[in-house]
């Protein structure tokens, strides 16, 4: 049942994103490092999605007051044995990972404002 709860705060934060709700969740910033945005939840929590240099996404969160890990998601290239020993939420957990990060990289960067404004540009020239 816990597993399923993990599931659906993937696919809600997906959600607001998409919905373009003004909602904390649709809050995302860059971190320092390359391919990695953050954002905070009641002013308590710390979400970090990013994708490292091997091509593989992941998720955690953290409650700020003790650094206190509270879950963990990575996302890598299916890999036989592996594949066939996780469970379908966890199946499903490590898709919506990857969905997440598309999704808050696009958000953060403002790539449909900036093709908006291009597009307007070129159609009135």
């Amino acid at each position: 049942m816990a597993e399923d709860k993990r599931v659906e705060l993937l696919q809600e934060l997906i959600r607001v994103l998409q919905e373009d709700r003004v909602y904390p969740a649709s809050v995302w910033r860059p971190t320092a490092k390359l391919n990695e945005f953050t954002s905070a939840f009641m002013g308590r929590y710390s979400v970090l999605i990013g994708k490292d240099s091997s091509g593989s996404c992941y998720f955690r969160m953290e409650d700020i007051r003790d650094g206190r890990e509270l879950l963990s998601f990575r996302a890598t290239p299916p890999s036989g044995a592996a594949e066939q020993a996780s469970s379908e939420t966890d199946r499903r957990a490590t898709q919506l990972v990857g969905e997440l990060y598309a999704v808050v990289r696009d958000k953060a960067r403002q790539v449909d404002r900036t093709i908006d404004e291009i597009l307007q540009q070129l159609k009135h020239t």
